[in-house]
């Protein structure tokens, strides 16, 4: 694993020393930024679920993406190992492109591969997002050598690290009002650089014991935060610190754009449960309810799609902060609701925010 994560640094250090060797300029005190993985990125796809099955599949002829063409096209004696990072939600991993990447079809893949026979010796799969052992819980068979490790539990959110303005924990060099990674990445990276084996700290152990969950608007007194929030994290700094009237402003404007948005997404699915199972609470209640451990999120994860879809056709895109939502709409479908009563309650919301 350190030999990967080495061979990583090193490009990026071969990338760095030709950039200074071509300008000819003195670039002491200057900040260099790097794009890893962009959507025009060194040998890239456009990180669609679809494209990052196809890949893990070993399926080149189904890509839609403008990459290299490159995919997993492994055999019995190979071990895969799969790093993904990015926002979730229960039952979904974020993608940069198109709808999120559902659990079951994440899972239906990983069962595909090793029905081919030969696919693999063993599969290690290193995960990221919020909720994210949502993916794999009920899901994830015993018997195709499979193992997967996860930032979080199934009901909970992960934590962003290397944040500004934090007394506790590191914080990122003076002048970045971002956070520079989270707290699973970093904690295995560096677990990697002094042990060989597999890092198997799963769930809250132990990273996601040292921080509570904490409110969009109150930023923790640390070098991590919530990964709900992190997005807010650098216009809350860059509002804080500017000294620039302009910048001042637009780091408040943009803010309060995002706060908005995420409180009309909040009280959408909110009315939609009050609609749906009654008010005093009682929609909360069914929206927010979470299934016994080993049960998976939903029982038709048809249905789940096919929700989220009717949601955003009238109340918008569910963006990377929305998705935290998935598990009421996962709930819905659990109750029974029909494709119309969905429909109808969801046309409501619209109109009201």
């Amino acid at each position: 694993m350190a030999a990967h994560v080495l061979c990583l640094a090193l490009f990026l250090l071969q990338l760095l020393v030709l950039l200074v060797g071509s300008s000819g300029e003195n670039v002491v005190g200057t900040r260099w930024a790097v794009l890893i993985a962009g959507s025009n990125g060194y040998e890239n796809y456009r990180h669609t679920g679809e494209d990052f099955l196809a890949v893990l599949l070993g399926d080149n002829s189904t890509l839609t993406g403008s990459g290299s063409g490159k995919v997993v096209n492994s055999g019995p004696d190979d071990h895969i190992f799969v790093y993904y990072t990015d926002h979730g939600g229960a039952g979904v991993l974020g993608m940069p492109s198109g709808e999120s990447l559902y659990a079951k079809d994440l899972v239906q893949t990983l069962e595909k591969k090793h029905a081919a026979g030969g696919a693999y010796k063993s599969l290690v799969f290193y995960v990221e997002a919020c909720e994210s052992g949502s993916i794999f819980e009920g899901l994830l068979p015993a018997d195709i050598n499979v193992y997967a490790t996860t930032a979080s539990g199934a009901a909970e959110d992960s934590l962003a690290a290397y944040c500004p303005g934090g007394e506790v924990g590191p914080s990122p060099p003076p002048g970045f009002d971002t956070c520079l990674g989270d707290l699973y990445s970093v904690a295995w990276m560096e677990d990697s650089d002094n042990n060989q084996s597999l890092y198997s700290f799963i769930g809250t152990n132990p990273a996601n014991d040292n921080a509570t969950s904490i409110d969009q608007l109150s930023f923790v007194s640390g070098g991590r935060v919530n990964q709900r929030v992190a997005d807010l994290v650098y216009f809350w700094h860059k509002y804080r610190n500017s000294g620039d009237d302009a910048e001042r402003t637009e780091a408040r404007e943009r803010l309060l754009q995002v706060v908005a948005r995420r409180s009309q997404v909040d009280n959408s699915v909110e009315l939609i449960g009050s609609l749906l199972f009654g008010s005093d609470d009682q929609g909360s209640k069914v929206l927010n309810a979470i299934r016994p451990a080993g049960q998976p999120l939903v029982d038709d994860w048809d249905c789940l799609k096919s929700f989220v879809r009717t949601y955003e056709g009238h109340c918008g895109p569910l963006g990377q902060y929305g998705i935290k939502h998935m598990r009421a709409f996962a709930n819905i479908c659990n109750a029974g609701i029909t494709a119309e009563d969905m429909a109808l309650v969801a046309a409501h919301s619209e109109t009201q925010y």
